[in-house]
This record gives structure tokens, sequence and C-alpha cells, in this order.
């Protein structure tokens, strides 16, 4: 039997392509391992995704809303309370986990705040109260492009 195999060795190693399909397998290995290993240092947050990029550009569209700037509201438009912008305030910031988030909670807050005064004047609160602005915590908290995409999609309703 070992003498058979090391027959098929010697053909393998006589014949001219072999250094060819070797190489073919070879830089594909390398390949498939770098793709790997990228992945994985992706989903660990080592390197940035495509999907990364995509959500940055999306939340990248909230930070251009006139709604998350603190100063941006006028008390003769808001139809929430100073109070019940604290009280949003602090439920975005409970929705913020240090493991995990409650990304339905924090959908649940901005789709219950109805106008982009009302908005301003939760993340003005939400600023002072927790020394972040609230699309700084949402750019670092929803990365997913996915809940970048839905995030949008709630709040776009507060253009001006």
């Amino acid at each position: 039997m070992s003498i058979v195999a090391a027959a098929a060795a010697s053909k393998i190693a006589e014949n001219k392509y072999t250094p060819i399909v070797m190489g073919v397998i070879v830089i594909g290995a390398v390949i498939g391992t770098v793709y790997l290993a990228k992945k994985g240092l992706c989903k660990i947050g080592l390197a940035e995704c495509a999907t990364d990029r995509r959500a940055k550009r999306t939340l990248k569209k909230l930070q251009g809303l006139e709604a998350f700037n603190p100063n941006y509201y006028q008390n003769t438009k808001l139809t929430i309370s100073h109070q019940g912008a604290k009280i949003k305030a602090d439920e975005l910031e409970s929705a913020f986990g240090f493991f995990n988030d409650d990304e339905e909670k924090v959908y649940r807050v901005l789709q219950s705040i109805k106008t982009p005064h009302d908005m301003s004047l939760v993340s003005k609160y939400y600023s002072i109260r927790h020394d972040s602005s609230v699309v700084d915590s949402l750019s670092y908290y929803l990365d997913d492009e996915d809940e970048a995409k839905r995030m949008w999609s709630i709040t776009k309703h507060l253009k001006t």
C-alpha cells in the first residue's frame, strides 16, 4: 500500500501543473484566512465593516436634523413639558446598556416625540443630564446598518 502511495506522490511531483495547483490552493487559503479574520475582527469591533460605514452615513443624516440641536426649540412651539422632556431623556439613557441595548425602547421613545422642537428639548436635557448628545449616543450604541435605517425611518418626520 505504501508503495502505491509513494508512486502516486512521485507522479504528482512530476506533473508540470502541480506547482500551479499548489499555488492556487495556497493563495485561496490565504484569501480565505484574511476574509475570515477581517470578518471576525469586524464582529468584535477591531476593524470597520462596510455596514458600519453605511450606518455612520445614515446616522450622519440625523446629525443634520435641527431637531437634535439642543438650542433649536422654541417654547411657544413645544407640545411636551420640560418635565416630560427630562423623562424622555432619561428613558433614552436607560435604553443604552453596558453590554446590550434596548433598541426597541429607543425606537419607542423617539416615535413618541412628535415635533422637532420637542426633540430639541429632549436633546437639551439629555446632553445636560448625561454629558453626551443624543446623536453621539445613537451613533455609538446603534452601529448596525439595519438599526440606523430604522432610526432614520422613525426620526425623519422631525425634519424642519
